[in-house]
């Protein structure tokens, strides 16, 4: 008796999640633009949020006033959500020709925004708990489902605690039962995304890295929107589900559900009814009188009496009236109960779970040459059902190596993919070091020798190499002025500081050194590609710092006069003017 009350009790919670899904199926054009109209801005910020603010170096000055748009998208996603809750509770009410006015949805702008940032950090202290999560996040939903304040009826938050109150069980149950669900929605919209660069270059043409080296596509990125459309998906079935809770908690009280049933017969059979009615008319008429003879008043309330105490009818019953002080501990009582209970319901599925995997095993090996009472003698491995269990393990076993080699050809593939993209990487980019290890170099060689090295390289057309060992030489001619210190943990940034520091004796040195400081930044990480003219250009002012006389002011530039030529670029393999010895004066 246990395990059928179980299974009707699960069956129960599967209606459940069927008339959700016929909510949603009902639910008009208007519903789904409100939704678009809600999660779309939501994704793409929150994308580009996750984007810029993963790479870029002024991303710190932006996060601010990012976050604050996002949180403003957030806060009319979840409005939008309210409105097609509200489209789902008229179905529910059989009322889906009224319409609403403005004054109602500016009223539940209001309530929602005032009410979804606590309800918001509910839900992530909850969940940081596991066991509280399906409270905390029915209490969230319950709140976007019923929308606003209503006039004549509590708050939203006691009104969210009441249906929460009335469905623990329900909503532990449907969070495990759902979980599987999300699961494989999961699986489909990583599959979906996976494949959608590949989608968009069928449609129009254009080629990208995903669509090259599909491999790009693994990373943080994927995984975010996969849980986020995972996230769009499940939120609406949540949403009808605790539509359809707190539509039947307040009908409790107010009996709305027996008037919508009435609606709905009036809108759909209204002859039969007066038929029926016409029928029951004339059909008790005449013996209305007689059975009022017949039947006593102690009599006809003592049938009411008993027909009220039935099951089916004791939901509707008040609840007896309680202390105020004993109430908080009776809520208590009652949520223990309720987790207890399902708690024992899941160990009961467990159970027979694991009933289900013996049978098969004993299925799959039979208890054969066992003495025990009902046990079969061996028939012998040359009989039809010897040879069937050494068939069917065979299959069994080929099927495990099958699946083995395939996952290990997967893994080999997917192996070499990864290593020819970081061979391709490696071969295109050259080698990549942090800022502080590209530039500590600088004290390993004098400014003479940097040169040299820089002529060498630009000889072999090395010309990423080339700019670097100009802007090493730069940086050792600084030192050799004694305008900077060499240290192997600073980085560009500390030596454009450092120079700033030295004042009026190093103002001459500063607009070329920092120029050259960011070009080779811009090289050395590849947002723009080193050639002649830039190696050439680097040279020029490291010339002009050998040159430049210590402790001089730059001379004074008249207006409208043009700035001094640069020296044209030099061909590939042919070698570049020669620098004048470095001594300084």
């Amino acid at each position: 008796m246990k395990k059928r009350r179980l299974q009707l009790h699960e069956l129960a919670r599967l209606g459940l999640i069927d008339e959700a899904l016929a909510q949603l199926r009902a639910l008009p054009a208007a519903a789904w633009c409100w939704f678009l109209a809600g999660a779309a801005p939501f994704v793409l910020a929150l994308t580009y949020f996750w984007l810029d603010m993963g790479a870029g170096r002024f991303r710190s000055l932006r996060c601010l006033v990012a976050a604050l748009v996002l949180t403003t998208l957030y806060l009319w996603y979840r409005i939008c959500l309210a409105c097609v809750c509200q489209y789902m509770r008229q179905h529910l009410r059989g009322d889906d020709t009224r319409e609403r006015p403005w004054h109602s949805f500016w009223a539940l702008v209001a309530t929602q925004c005032r009410v979804q940032p606590w309800t918001l950090m509910l839900s992530l202290a909850s969940a940081c708990t596991l066991v509280l999560y399906p409270l905390g996040h029915g209490f969230a939903l319950a709140v976007t489902a019923l929308g606003a304040d209503e006039d004549g009826k509590d708050s939203i938050g006691q009104r969210a605690l009441t249906v929460c109150r009335h469905s623990v069980k329900d909503l532990l149950l449907l969070h495990i039962i759902l979980l599987p669900a999300a699961l494989v929605l999961a699986v489909n919209c990583a599959i979906a995304v996976y494949f959608l660069p590949e989608f968009l270059r069928v449609l129009t043409g254009l080629d990208s890295i995903f669509t090259k080296s599909g491999f790009h596509f693994f990373n943080s990125t994927l995984l975010m929107l996969t849980l986020l459309l995972t996230h769009l998906g499940m939120e609406l079935l949540w949403l009808a589900l605790l539509s359809g809770l707190a539509f039947r908690v307040e009908a409790i009280a107010t009996g709305e559900d027996i008037l919508a049933a009435l609606r709905r017969y009036q809108g759909r059979l209204p002859r039969a009814l007066g038929v029926l009615l016409l029928a029951a008319a004339f059909v008790g008429g005449g013996t209305s009188a007689k059975a009022a003879e017949v039947v006593g008043r102690a009599e006809l309330d003592g049938h009411i009496d008993r027909v009220l105490a039935r099951e089916m009818y004791a939901w509707r019953l008040p609840a007896p009236p309680a202390e105020t002080g004993r109430e908080c501990s009776q809520f208590l009582a009652l949520w223990m109960e309720s987790i207890a209970g399902a708690i024992g319901e899941l160990i009961d599925t467990i159970q027979e779970a694991m009933d289900h995997i013996r049978n098969w095993w004993r299925r799959l090996w039979p208890d054969w040459d066992n003495k025990r009472d009902g046990a079969a003698p061996h028939p012998g491995w040359f009989s039809r059902e010897g040879l069937m269990l050494i068939l069917r393990w065979a299959a069994l076993l080929l099927t495990l190596l099958l699946i083995i080699l395939a996952l290990r050809l997967l893994w080999r593939t997917m192996a070499k993919g990864r290593r020819q993209a970081a061979l391709a990487a490696k071969a295109t980019a050259g080698p990549v070091l942090s800022e502080a290890d590209a530039v500590l170099a600088a004290e390993e060689h004098s400014p003479d020798g940097w040169a040299e090295q820089a002529e060498e390289q630009a000889r072999k057309g090395e010309w990423r190499q080339a700019l670097r060992s100009w802007y090493l030489a730069h940086i050792a001619t600084l030192a050799e002025r004694e305008l900077l210190r060499i240290a192997r943990a600073k980085s560009n940034r500390d030596y454009f500081r450092e120079l700033r520091q030295r004042g009026r004796a190093a103002a001459q040195f500063f607009d070329d050194f920092v120029a050259n400081g960011r070009l080779f930044d811009a090289v050395w990480y590849g947002r723009l590609a080193a050639d002649a003219t830039l190696v050439a250009t680097v040279r020029a002012r490291v010339r002009a710092a050998v040159t430049t006389p210590a402790w001089a002011a730059a001379p004074p530039v008249p207006p409208g006069a043009s700035p001094p030529p640069v020296p044209p670029p030099v061909a590939p393999g042919a070698s570049p003017p020669a620098l004048p010895p470095m001594k300084h004066e």
